[in-house]
């Protein structure tokens, strides 16, 4: 390849890249009193139209009782990825652990609430993610505190060990110079490794790799004795602990008020952590079964019998079958055998209880 056709895939590289919308995510952000959903909106800055336009999607639920969550960029990535969102116009940064808090009525929004009072902090630098930079601070402490920020935990929550093989780089001064971070790789838990670029009066100096060893500490659900497979969680087969984590592979389960009455997929043993993915919906409808549906057209309420086509867990919505008509349609599972279909008022219920009105 000649240098002229390289120079143009470099310049066409970087304009692609410069392109790019960004997602920034916050380390803590909250919702208002009555919401049953967060949003990427709630939890992240939006930089650009494409960007912007993705604000409505659902990354995570609240339930009636729940006053807080916690997501994971993980899976903040999988929700746009079902959104079938373009990754070649997006970059995801920002935190990789939020904290979500629904709002108490009577409490002002977060922004208020956390801004500072005018003229009482001192006029300081702060880097790309807000961070307060002091001058004195060394880039050790700045490294330190860029990886607790992009956690979003508590600092007691959280050890890092940075390499003591670069003790000279780690010793420099931000009084001296300016520093870029930038991670290699999405994990920040476990060994980290971070690329770092130094600069002096606006000219760039060098670069190097410094690592760091980082382990969090989490509250998680764990059994209490061995769990079958497809058994339901109750209350004595659980129990909460806080464990320190060098791995964050899977979403460990924080709550167990939570996952009580859920079934597990796969056989958990003794003392084994639970997570997310070992944790299911019980099938409260099976293919093949009769279910009993409530129709509801305006005030008329009619009382049916039908088929189930598929399984179906809690809200969801499952395709029946009238059994004298022939005819399919969904309903939304309410209960055990049991589902709920709304139509519009004044559209004729006919093809969904005909003949089996009770």
């Amino acid at each position: 390849m000649n240098t002229r056709l390289l120079a143009i895939l470099i310049t066409i590289t970087l304009a692609a890249a410069g392109q790019a919308d960004v997602i920034r995510l916050h380390s803590a952000a909250e919702v208002a009193p009555g919401a049953t959903v967060v949003t990427l909106a709630d939890v992240a800055a939006l930089d650009g139209d494409y960007a912007a336009g993705l604000g409505e999607v659902v990354v995570a639920s609240l339930a009636e009782n729940q006053s807080e969550t916690r997501i994971d960029a993980a899976g903040i990535r999988t929700a746009l990825t079902r959104r079938e969102v373009h990754w070649g116009k997006l970059i995801l940064r920002g935190a990789t652990r939020i904290t979500v808090a629904r709002r108490a009525a009577n409490q002002p929004p977060l922004e208020d609430a956390a801004a500072p009072k005018a003229n009482t902090l001192p006029a300081l630098d702060r880097d790309s993610d807000g961070l307060v930079l002091p001058p004195a601070m060394k880039l050790r402490e700045y490294l330190t505190k860029w990886l607790r920020h992009q956690l979003g935990d508590a600092d007691e929550d959280v050890l890092i060990q940075l390499d003591d093989a670069q003790q000279d780089w780690l010793g420099l001064s931000l009084a001296r110079y300016r520093f870029e971070i930038e991670p290699i790789g999405r994990d920040m838990i476990g060994r980290v490794s971070i690329n770092v670029r130094r600069y002096q009066g606006g000219r760039f100096v060098d670069t190097n790799r410094i690592r760091a060893e980082v382990k969090v500490r989490r509250k998680v659900v764990i059994a209490a004795r061995s769990i079958g497979r497809g058994q339901t969680i109750t209350a004595s087969d659980i129990e909460e602990k806080v464990q320190w984590f060098d791995s964050m592979i899977k979403q460990p389960a924080s709550s167990a008020a939570a996952i009580i009455g859920q079934q597990v997929a796969t056989s958990v043993r003794t003392g084994s952590v639970l997570y997310t993915d070992d944790i299911r919906a019980p099938v409260l409808v099976q293919r093949g079964q009769l279910v009993t549906v409530r129709c509801i057209s305006g005030s008329l309420v009619l009382k049916t019998v039908a088929r189930a086509n598929e399984d179906g867990v809690l809200n969801q919505l499952i395709s029946l079958r009238n059994e004298r008509t022939r005819s399919d349609y969904t309903a939304r599972v309410s209960g055990s055998q049991e589902a709920i279909a709304v139509t519009d008022a004044g559209t004729s219920l006919a093809g969904i209880s005909e003949g089996d009105s009770r």
